[in-house]
């Protein structure tokens, strides 16, 4: 999928909190993952690999790996947060490239 079926950070609360229920919920499918598969120490990196979701995007739960993701599926949010719909659906090539400079 490309840039159109993207959403890009800076997330809205609710847009985080509806893309972190996805990460814990099996029906939603695939979780969003870290994609280093890399160990730090005694804990293994791929038993720690779901991303979790704030208002910057994507980070892997893994401190030292410093993984950061500033897109998600436009559909993971347009399902669980129904007022978020409309911002999504306006959002311009030209915002998106606003927002991945930042």
């Amino acid at each position: 999928m490309g840039e159109a079926h993207q959403h890009f950070a800076p997330w809205t609360e609710n847009v985080v909190r509806a893309l972190n229920n996805h990460q814990g919920n099996a029906l939603s499918g695939h979780p969003y993952t870290c994609p280093a598969d890399g160990s730090g120490g005694s804990v293994k990196h791929s038993d720690r690999r779901i991303l979790v979701a704030n208002e910057l995007g994507w980070f892997c739960p893994f401190l030292r790996c410093g993984y950061h993701q500033k897109w998600a599926y436009v559909g993971h949010v347009v399902a669980s947060t129904p007022l978020d719909a409309d911002r999504v659906a306006r959002v311009t090539p030209s915002d998106r490239e606003a927002l991945n400079d930042g």
